[in-house]
């Protein structure tokens, strides 16, 4: 896909989860936030082996295996939620290196197609 169609759908679906907070409320809310030590180490796949969870309805955060692991095999999670990881590479990578989203500090501008993770 062209880079400027690229662009142009990013926009449209940026448009269409505006649309859908407009009328819903704040789309994909969270309920909350927390820092959790062991969890924060964990890297990022967008084709992750576990997932983050919270079984008992509290602040206790699950690491669960969603598909088997190796011995040696890295643990890898999705910092995406499941309607962004449906969005393009593109879209992702977007997502995930967006200075609005990252501060200052972490987001290198720099970073060139080489940086990013292979799907």
């Amino acid at each position: 896909m062209p880079e400027t169609d690229k662009i142009k759908l990013d926009e449209y679906i940026d448009d269409l989860y505006n649309k859908v907070g407009d009328f819903a409320g704040e789309f994909l809310n969270n309920e909350g936030s927390g820092l959790y030590l062991l969890q924060s180490k964990v890297n990022h796949s967008c084709v992750p082996n576990a997932q983050s969870t919270f079984p008992y309805s509290n602040d206790i955060v699950v690491l669960k295996a969603i598909q088997a692991i190796q011995p040696g095999e890295e643990i890898c999670i999705s910092y995406l939620d499941e309607c962004q990881l449906e969005r393009s590479r593109h879209s992702r990578q977007k997502k995930l290196n967006d200075p609005d989203e990252t501060s200052e500090d972490e987001y290198d501008d720099e970073m060139d197609d080489d940086d990013f993770m292979d799907d």
